[in-house]
């Protein structure tokens, strides 16, 4: 499915960088739109059109259930041209393409796994895929299923348009379901090696050269024509995919949105009992404080010279705080001062 998109102007969506083994896209993404819409968008990242007869539209994509994603092709007439590497491709079938918002990247150290059940078709003419491409530039490419008419998939790694690391067997029980999973990981120089399962048998492994750190695009589509051959179908032609799976095996770094908070630091008793003696409480007036007639403190407005309370908690005799009620205003107005509260040295130690 190699790609020469034009320039593109292209939103900033977070990378693929989670805790290990974090499931990014779960099985249950498909189950209808509303869900969908969550994590996917209609077309291909650039617009409705590509390499092949077909055009996209998102009126082609329906969720009939059971967590799978379905793309109709029909022959149409009538369409526009499409403009693929400065020539006219004519369009002859509307189609589907979606992609993922989330842009993927196979982090230094750590991998990503994609994996579903498919229902492809392999006639002359369709061109079912689901795959990975550069967000910027091409390559990387990354092929992890692809039909081309020929009875066959096709699993394919590009690292340039003739260096292309490709594999191709017969494509089991046509017509029915088949599961394809693909296992990315840095190999610890720089490149991306990816191993291809089918039906849980690995078929082959490739390397992706300078893969490690570039963002992809993640995109299911059935094209039509094109590399698959041509005249495709008269007849409206499906492709099925359900409970998609996305696993990012990257270690969670710092600006991840998914780190948690540092914990809190422990709180630390204080021994109780701490004498606090001579503190002078000089005369405060303060309008919107009201105190209880039965409140006495003595004239000075000072507490006994040892500063301390009974072990009882009872003040002193010329101190008496019966029934003391502030009413909910009760604030201190801002030109409240204590002046010059000596707090003498105490040893103040956690307890044991």
């Amino acid at each position: 499915m190699r790609v020469h998109a034009p320039s593109l102007i292209v939103p900033f969506f977070l990378s693929a960088t989670a805790t290990s083994q974090n499931i990014l896209v779960p099985p249950e993404t498909f189950t209808d739109s509303t869900i969908f819409d969550t994590m996917f968008k209609q077309l291909y990242p650039w617009g409705p059109d590509h390499n092949g007869a077909a055009r996209m539209n998102p009126s082609q994509v329906s969720f009939p259930g059971n967590n799978t994603l379905k793309i109709t092709a029909k022959r149409v007439t009538g369409e526009k041209p499409a403009r693929f590497e400065n020539k006219d491709l004519p369009i002859n079938y509307l189609s589907g393409a979606v992609h993922a918002k989330q842009q993927f990247t196979v982090e230094k150290g750590g991998g990503l796994e994609f994996e579903a059940e498919f229902n492809a078709p392999v006639a002359k003419g369709t061109w079912p895929a689901f795959w990975l491409t550069a967000v910027k530039g091409w390559p990387p490419e990354v092929d992890i299923a692809e039909w081309k008419g020929s009875g066959k998939i096709s699993f394919n790694t590009f690292n340039t348009s003739k260096d292309v690391d490709a594999k191709d067997v017969q494509y089991p029980n046509p017509g029915g379901w088949n599961s394809i999973s693909a296992r990315l990981r840095d190999d610890g120089k720089g490149n991306v090696a990816t191993k291809y399962f089918m039906n849980g048998k690995e078929v082959t492994t490739q390397t992706g050269k300078g893969y490690t750190g570039k963002p992809f695009w993640f995109i299911i589509n059935m094209q039509m024509e094109g590399s698959s051959g041509a005249p495709g179908p008269n007849k409206d032609v499906t492709y099925q995919i359900r409970n998609l799976k996305i696993t990012s095996m990257n270690e969670q770094t710092s600006n991840d949105p998914l780190t948690p908070p540092p914990p809190l630091p422990p709180i630390v008793p204080f021994t109780p009992n701490i004498t606090l003696p001579n503190i002078t409480f000089p005369n405060i007036t303060s309008p919107n404080i009201t105190l209880p007639l039965n409140v006495t403190l003595p004239p000075d407005g000072t507490l006994p010279p040892d500063g301390t309370l009974p072990p009882d908690g009872t003040p002193p005799p010329n101190v008496k705080f019966p029934d003391v009620t502030l009413p909910p205003d009760a604030a201190l107005p801002p030109n409240a001062k204590f002046p010059d509260v000596t707090f003498p040295p105490t040893d103040v130690s956690p307890e044991e």
